[in-house]
């Protein structure tokens, strides 16, 4: 018999009685704690999924994510003192049990302030979030609402810093028919809080025609708990602090107008993510969080469509992780005055 996350065998004893005749008996397991008559083994398969759907959760906090060019696009030569912009981007996942697509809406608006070393970017922003999950026996949708503000300085010796911090607030909606005795819908009254803090270096070598730009970042913040609950079983991860190293390197055109750039990178976890923590009527079982390690390739492009105006476009995609982001579209528009 299959009940939540286990499986339930009756210990059933075969036997003569004085009369010789077959007798079938249900009996006590030796167990000095309690009455038990079942022996209990795991579910692999649906605790394999319910593993992959909070993978999946700690994989939507990850894609929150962003850096100054990815927010804003290209700010060099912008002799305006302020700007407002729109970013787009969205993207697919998926492992052995589960496929997902995600989108996300920001919008900004930002103020430049000029010193003799530097230029200061300062500006706030909101966002919206949506991903889905879905399989035979499983949908699953997250809802994230957001706001952040920004610090962006370009230095005159071709340095530049970005330091962010945002609040996004994660709802989520789960049907999980794979839980043998579960009616279907898991609840997520408080849904999770999460922050994010970013800070940004890098190193834009200009030459004639094109540029090579090292960056390094370090991702932290907070990262809240996750508690789905239905009638007979939940599934749980920890919150924890996270602390990740981003290693980049780009090379891209210097045009007056359409310019191009490639790169890679190296996303790198210093600290384990959050516990996953499996709950039915017959036990709990606690899975340690781990850390993860991922490359990633991209490609982009930047228009500039008028004085005013640019809009930036660029592909990613991440490789060789536990959580990998099969393919993801990033778009930015950005007009300044």
């Amino acid at each position: 018999m299959e009940q939540g996350f286990s499986i339930y065998t009756p210990n059933v004893v075969f036997s003569y009685n004085e009369e010789n005749f077959a007798q079938w008996n249900l009996e006590k397991i030796d167990s000095k704690t309690k009455d038990e008559y079942f022996f209990t083994n795991d579910n692999t398969q649906a605790i394999a999924k319910a593993k992959s759907i909070l993978a999946q959760a700690t994989l939507g906090s990850m894609i929150e994510w962003n850096n100054m060019h990815k927010r804003m696009g290209e700010l060099r030569n912008n002799p305006y003192e302020s700007g407002v912009w729109l970013r787009t981007f969205g993207g697919g996942t998926s492992d052995e049990y589960n496929s997902g697509k995600y989108f996300e809406i920001q919008s900004g608006y930002d103020k430049l302030n000029e010193y003799s070393n530097f230029e200061l970017y300062s500006g706030v922003m909101i966002n919206y979030t949506n991903m889905n999950l879905s399989a035979t026996d499983l949908s699953a949708k997250l809802n994230g609402y957001g706001i952040g503000q920004y610090f962006s300085l370009l230095f005159n010796e071709g340095f530049y810093s970005d330091f962010v911090l945002r609040y996004i607030y994660h709802q989520n909606e789960v049907n999980a028919n794979f839980i043998p005795g579960n009616q279907g819908r898991l609840d997520d009254n408080d849904g999770s809080h999460n922050i994010i803090l970013s800070a940004e270096l890098g190193y834009r070598k200009n030459y004639d025609k094109f540029y090579l730009e090292p960056s390094l970042e370090f991702i932290s913040g907070y990262v809240g708990a996750m508690d789905l609950k239905g009638d007979i079983a939940s599934l749980k991860r920890s919150s924890y602090i996270p602390l990740v190293a981003k290693t980049a390197f780009f090379i891209g055109s210097q045009n007056q107008n359409l310019n191009f750039r490639t790169g890679l990178g190296l996303y790198a976890d210093l600290i384990k993510t959050g516990d996953q923590i499996l709950e039915d009527q017959a036990s709990q079982r606690r899975y340690e969080g781990k850390k993860d390690q991922r490359m990633f390739i991209n490609l982009g492009s930047d228009y500039k469509l008028n004085d005013k105006t640019r809009f930036s476009f660029e592909f990613e995609k991440t490789f060789f992780g536990d959580l990998n982001v099969d393919w993801s579209v990033n778009a930015n528009l950005r007009y300044s005055f």
